[in-house]
């Protein structure tokens, strides 16, 4: 990652400057790797201007700073080991799950990130990490590896913002997640 090369080439090279990055993972492996080279801060892209505001003046005061969501989840996550599926994978998150469960209506990640208040980045983001985590390598491959490991309940959960939705979609949703 060539922003990995970077952080840790200012760092070294120039200790006094304090890094923040601005990026679309919000992959934990990366958070930890930037804040162990050294950078101050870390930032989602979609946070608001007020965040970005927020993060600057709390690194220039020697703090650091990692989007809240994150920070948060980063705590808990050190707390318990990593979850594994029955196959071995890993566990994907209750917002992954409730992505997933969008596309298995087939919706389209516009459809998804309007239906649950996101920027359709965001779930494109998402949808990477639920493909890394499930070993697969596209959205088909996803849905039917989803329907294999659907909770213990026997579906994925539901979001009632999305039915009106999904609703609307065509009667076949195969079709449109082979051509997204």
């Amino acid at each position: 990652m060539m922003a990995r090369m970077a952080a840790s080439t200012i760092a070294s090279e120039y200790p006094e400057v304090r890094i923040i990055i601005l990026t679309a993972s919000d992959c934990d492996n990366d958070v930890a790797a930037m804040l162990q080279l050294g950078v101050y801060g870390y930032l989602l892209k979609g946070c608001t201007g007020q965040e970005i505001v927020r993060a600057v003046q709390r690194v220039h005061a020697g703090e650091f700073y990692v989007t809240p969501s994150l920070a948060a989840r980063l705590l808990m996550e050190m707390s318990t080991p990593a979850a594994k599926g029955d196959d071995g994978s890993e566990e994907l998150s209750s917002r992954e799950e409730i992505i997933l469960a969008q596309v298995s209506k087939g919706l389209t990640n516009k459809e998804i990130a309007r239906a649950l208040n996101l920027r359709e980045k965001t779930v494109k983001h998402y949808m990477t990490n639920i493909m890394q985590k499930l070993g697969v390598r596209n959205r088909l491959e996803a849905v039917l590896m989803g329907q294999k490991r659907q909770r213990p309940s026997g579906s994925f959960p539901t979001v009632g913002a999305t039915a009106s939705v999904a609703s609307e979609r065509s009667a076949y949703p195969l079709k449109s997640l082979t051509q997204q």
